[in-house]
Order: C-alpha cells, then structure tokens, then sequence
C-alpha cells in the first residue's frame, strides 16, 4: 500500500488515534453515494412484494418506495398513507394501516467485528433502528423515536442497545434480555451522529461520536452470551412503537437519513463473511 492509499484509507472513527488492525468488509458496507440502491449487497423489504421474515411492525408495514437514495445518503421515510395497499394479514395481533416505514437487510453476514453507522433520526414519532440479528438472537444497535408524543413509563431517554434472545420456532417472537439506555445527548434528530458497536465471543462495546460509552463481557453477562457460531446479517429500518404514541398525520414525512454502514473484520481470517440468498416471503 503507497502513503497516499494509507492516507485515505478508511478506519473505525472510534480508532482513529490507535494502530488500525481492521479490514473494511466492502461486501458488507456502503456509502450510499450512488443513483440506486445496492442490491447486491441489500435486501430491500417489499421490493416485487417481497419480505425478510416480517413485513414490519404494525399498525406500519414496510414499503419498497421509502427506500431512496438522495444526496449521497440513504433515506428512508415513513410516511402516513391510509390509501396504501397494506397486507390483509396481522402482526401480534394488530393490523397493518396507515403508515408507510422502509428497512434494508444485509445479503452478507459476518460473526463478529467492528460495525458503524453516521446517521440523523427521524424527527417524529417513528422509531430510528440499527442492528445485527441471526436465528437465536436479535441485537439492537440503536432503537431511537426521535420526538415521542408520549413516554413509556415515564423513561425520557433513548434506548442505544437492545439485546433479544429469538424463539427458533417462529424466528419473530423475541424475549428482552438486556436495555442500555443512551445518558446525556443533544437532540439526535437535529445532526449525524457516529453510532458503533464491536463484538466478539468474549465482549460487547459501545461508541458514541467516537467515544466508549458501555462495554460488558461474557463473564459479566447474567443471562445467554449473544454471540454463537452463526454469522449476524445487518438490518436497519424505521418502525412504529406503539408505547411511544403513534404519529399524527401532520407530523410525516420523516426521514431517517444515513450516511453510511461500514463493517471491519479484524484480518482476512477472522471475522469472515458468508453469504445469504434472501428469497423473501
């Protein structure tokens, strides 16, 4: 690699003033700064009426549409439609109707690593989410409803980290083992935030802007260790949170606006990435 290759080589921003010892897994990350969306690398929920696992949680389903790519950044909208083609089925119970949300998943997956977002949250109450997930657990990277009408007991804070055990039964039902919630932001809807998060079979870390702001290991953890022998596919999507209080008509659109996803693999052995054809229900 010549000087100026390094130079302008990417590198985690929470490790900017250490060795970098990482490799960017391209396969797994983008910058979002073309005319369309990468589906290579992506799973665009309802493209051709096709889903990864669910359609989205209810009362709002995922549209294709909300998916787009605009001024190098991936936006994805949720938008009040009532007159939309929702889907006749139900998700726990509750019907699909009126709002419109987008999600994106990984066709890649890598077992461990280091993962990193630059991201703004919807400014309304629509639930902003980032995160990885296999078949026996589900972690929530960032789970943010950047203008709640209300607040679910009494709690005021974002939550940055949700961890979820899955029942491989149904691959939907999920049980919360774990909630850090994020302390002392700035309005994270007004700019981009750095949001990131390192994983192995040993420990779990949290970074903010560049700073560690939570970290646990497996010997710390009092319920199952979320990491197995089974790679994590990457999603990112915007939802409906009922517990939040649902958006009025007047306050969509809201865009969820990131700049990009980048993924790092500790060398070309470690951390490597397998690959999944998503067929979609």
């Amino acid at each position: 690699m010549t000087i100026k290759e390094e130079e302008h080589k990417i590198i985690p921003f929470s490790k900017q003033k250490v060795a970098n010892d990482w490799t960017l897994r391209e396969q797994i990350s983008d910058e979002f700064n073309t005319n369309k969306i990468d589906t290579s690398k992506w799973f665009v929920q309802g493209h051709n009426n096709k889903y990864h696992l669910w359609k989205g949680d209810a009362p709002s389903q995922f549209f294709s549409e909300n998916i787009k790519l605009s001024k190098q950044q991936l936006h994805i909208s949720s938008t009040w439609r009532p007159d939309a083609q929702f889907s006749k089925e139900k998700y726990n119970g509750k019907v699909y109707e009126n709002v419109t949300t987008g999600g994106i998943v990984s066709k890649y997956k890598i077992a461990g690593g280091y993962l990193e977002i630059k991201a703004k949250v919807a400014n309304s109450s629509i639930q902003s989410s980032f995160g990885i997930r296999n078949s026996l657990f589900e972690l929530h990277l960032f789970d943010i409803v950047g203008k709640p009408r209300r607040y679910q007991n009494k709690e005021r804070t974002p939550f940055l980290f949700s961890y979820y055990s899955i029942d491989t039964a149904t691959q939907l039902n999920r049980k919360k083992l774990l909630r850090v919630p994020l302390l002392n932001t700035a309005d994270l809807t007004s700019d981009f935030h750095i949001y990131g998060f390192e994983w192995d079979h040993h420990y779990l870390k949290l970074f903010l802007d560049g700073k560690e702001i939570y970290s646990i290991n497996n010997t710390q953890f009092e319920v199952a260790w979320p990491i197995s022998k089974e790679s994590f596919e990457v999603w990112v999507n915007t939802s409906l949170a009922k517990e939040y209080g649902l958006p009025k008509e007047n306050e969509l659109p809201s865009h969820f606006a990131i700049e990009y996803i980048r993924v790092w693999g500790k060398d070309a052995n470690e951390n490597a990435l397998s690959y999944e054809k998503l067929e979609g229900i």
